[in-house]
């Protein structure tokens, strides 16, 4: 009898919670999607191009330009992007001896690949544009110029949602004396303002 009641009472402590010590609630670990993957995008630029010559003469050219781009985002902070630019409709030529022409058939395009690293604080993001590219200049009836080399850029992005991003950048695309293939006693810049967006698949 003293064993079936031992036994009876060890039943009833395991069952009636005594001397048995607590479950604790099991927390869910949130998981962190980072924004990484390919992503494609465009936008509308606005493109200079500026000559400067030793003797103080120099020439500004205004044009109109797409942009388009794919790259690899690997995590919030840096991704490798590629770029095309390239004019579409005619160029404003301003020369300051005097000359000037409107809506001329002039060519500008570049060609780019940079790494891109960016600060992220809510929906705002900063970035950067480190990189190597092809910028190449025409005006009309010349030939081509064109020459490789160090591009760099800024920029400020606005999340519209977990994929879309709208953003505003700066680029320089060129800034040397002459050519590769062209030598000349003149200082040649470009650089275009870009306004867009990107999709992130």
């Amino acid at each position: 009898m003293a064993v079936l009641a031992f036994g009876a009472l060890s039943v009833e402590s395991v069952y009636a919670g005594g001397n048995v010590a607590p479950t604790e609630d099991l927390v869910p670990v949130p998981v962190i999607v980072e924004d990484c993957g390919f992503y494609v995008g465009g936008g509308a630029s606005f493109l200079n191009y500026n000559e400067e010559y030793s003797d103080g003469v120099t020439a500004n050219v205004d044009m109109n330009g797409i942009t388009l781009i794919a790259g690899y985002q690997f995590n919030e902070y840096i991704a490798i992007e590629g770029r095309y630019i390239t004019d579409i409709g005619g160029s404003d030529e301003d020369w300051s001896d005097g000359r000037t022409r409107t809506d001329t058939n002039n060519d500008l395009s570049n060609l780019a690949l940079y790494v891109k690293p960016s600060y992220q604080f809510g929906d705002f993001k900063l970035y950067a544009l480190l990189g190597y590219g092809q910028f190449s200049y025409q005006y009309k009836d010349t030939e081509k110029q064109s020459e490789s080399g160090f591009q760099w850029g800024l920029g400020t992005g606005y999340k519209l949602n977990d994929n879309w991003l709208v953003f505003v950048d700066y680029t320089k695309l060129y800034d040397n004396r002459g050519f590769d293939n062209y030598l000349s006693d003149a200082d040649y810049n470009a650089d275009a303002w870009t306004v867009g967006v990107t999709y992130l698949f």
